[in-house]
């Protein structure tokens, strides 16, 4: 695909990324079949020549058609068309506890209290980069991110490069009651939820930790708990 005739040719792969990180579409050309498939399913006309252009990179659908492609391929619609990850999954109807700047800000100024240095990233930093910080010589590259809850406990939506970062998550309980958890990049791989351009990640909490995948995460309650 030449990118200089091809007029949205980050839409087309993040379509086909997008496909090739969710287990109900198949792979190859079956995958648009599928899209097809799916939109008149729904009573949505769509012809496959419409469809390809789509995959191709040709032109990005209109707003009904490609709210109803997020929905297909099970992905958020602002980083579909933007590229951008979302604070939370597009199809949540209540309001995030806290934004992500929030959580950022809580976390830096607790480290930063407690004798860290923190410096905020840059905007041509790498993916998922929130802030970096420095405690007693050692270096760290963080994601902070805030939970949502759910029916059965809390969600968050992490950053795809979380293995080359440290990811923290914010819990927010009763007024300023906040919690902190650290999440190692192992148990992210292994029951996260890779859903195109995040990682959806459900959890919950007993007495004072996270868990996940099975396993308990403790509370942070010190700069040296958090960078361990």
């Amino acid at each position: 695909m030449d990118d200089k005739l091809v007029p949205y040719p980050e839409f087309a792969s993040r379509v086909n990324h997008a496909c090739d990180n969710n287990p109900k579409i198949p792979d190859g050309w079956g995958r648009q079949a599928y899209v097809q498939a799916q939109f008149e399913k729904a009573g949505i006309p769509l012809s496959r020549q419409s469809v390809n252009r789509w995959f191709q990179g040709y032109s990005v659908p209109r707003l009904k058609k490609l709210n109803f492609l997020a929905k297909v391929l099970d992905v958020d619609e602002g980083w579909l068309v933007f590229g951008a990850m979302p604070e939370g999954e597009h199809h949540r109807k209540t309001r995030h506890p806290i934004d992500i700047s929030g959580a950022i800000q809580l976390v830096t100024g607790l480290l930063t209290m407690d004798g860290a240095i923190c410096a905020f990233a840059e905007p041509n930093d790498e993916a998922g980069l929130h802030f970096r910080t420095v405690y007693k010589g050692r270096h760290f590259r963080c994601h902070c991110v805030a939970a949502d809850t759910t029916d059965e406990g809390y969600r968050v939506v992490v950053s795809p490069n979380y293995a080359n970062l440290t990811t923290f998550i914010v819990v927010r309980y009763e007024g300023w009651d906040f919690r902190i958890f650290k999440i190692v990049p192992g148990v992210i791989k292994s029951t996260g939820e890779h859903r195109g351009g995040f990682v959806t990640l459900d959890f919950t909490i007993s007495k004072e930790a996270v868990i996940v995948g099975g396993e308990e995460f403790p509370r942070i309650q010190s700069v040296s708990d958090l960078l361990v």
